[in-house]
């Protein structure tokens, strides 16, 4: 497996997150997906959205609770040897991770777009990800929302 790249670059502590120059790419229930760049690497930016039904202290903790689940899962997928994008910066305060972008398609597009060749190869990509889901089980991760819509299929690097 490749060594993940650790940045030598940090974030000074009175770093103001702005999403002006970075492209919303998906909006979902549970956040925004911005593309951009972040110390001179492409990265995606996970941002959990405020629920208005909530009360805004229940919905703040909430955010914040799932907000750091997610970015302590990863950290443990990746250290578990699971492909996982690497963590850049986690803004509680903004409720957003950034991490590596990584050039590709969901899972679901893949199938649905057909992407692929033949059925062989879908199959192959079935059964490596059957693999991945019984990597995270062996490591004792439980994902909460395992459709294929949450994986995804690395592009072709040449």
């Amino acid at each position: 497996m490749e060594e993940q790249e650790h940045s030598e670059q940090t974030v000074p502590q009175s770093f103001q997150f702005d999403f002006a120059n970075y492209e919303l790419i998906a909006q979902g229930a549970e956040g925004r997906l911005f593309k951009g760049v972040f110390l001179g690497k492409p990265v995606l930016v996970k941002e959990r959205v405020r629920k208005a039904y909530r009360h805004p202290i229940l919905d703040a903790n909430i955010r914040n609770k799932r907000l750091v689940q997610e970015a302590r899962s990863m950290a443990r997928c990746l250290k578990a040897g699971i492909k996982t994008p690497l963590i850049r910066y986690v803004d509680v305060n903004r409720y957003c991770i950034i991490m590596d972008y990584i050039e590709g398609c969901t899972f679901r597009d893949f199938i649905n777009k057909k992407y692929y060749y033949s059925e062989e190869e879908l199959n192959t990509y079935c059964f490596k990800l059957g693999q991945v889901v019984a990597q995270l089980h062996n490591h004792n991760f439980i994902h909460g929302d395992l459709t294929t819509s949450n994986f995804l299929v690395e592009a072709a690097t040449g």
